[in-house]
């Protein structure tokens, strides 16, 4: 279920339309404001509004980072192995501590 849901407002967010429908949010708050004197209170709106929207993308952003970089370890493996000639022991090299990874490219 969060899957599709993280697709879907990953796909959302970085859209023309999630662009502008943030813009105009920005413009309706900014008008509201001119209008209610720049209240305390409708400051404090935005400011609680966009630390809840950043603190969860943080999460689906995360997510959707996660599973396209996992893919791509995926499909490079695949390449290392089926490639006559590559290091086989390069493939899964991401599991690997940081140390080993910086001699992998060492040994040849």
């Amino acid at each position: 279920m969060f899957e599709k849901f993280a697709e879907r407002v990953t796909k959302f967010t970085g859209s023309a339309t999630a662009f502008f429908l943030a813009m105009g949010i920005i413009v309706v708050w900014l008008i509201s404001g001119y209008f209610n004197h720049w209240s305390e209170a409708h400051t404090t709106l935005i400011h609680i509004f966009t630390t809840i929207i950043t603190f969860l993308m943080v999460f689906v952003l995360q997510h959707g980072q996660n599973k396209d970089t996992l893919a791509m370890h995926k499909k490079m493996d695949e390449l290392i192995r089926a490639t006559e000639g590559a290091r086989n022991d390069m493939a899964g090299l991401e599991k690997q501590p940081v140390e080993k990874i910086m001699e992998a490219d060492i040994k040849k």
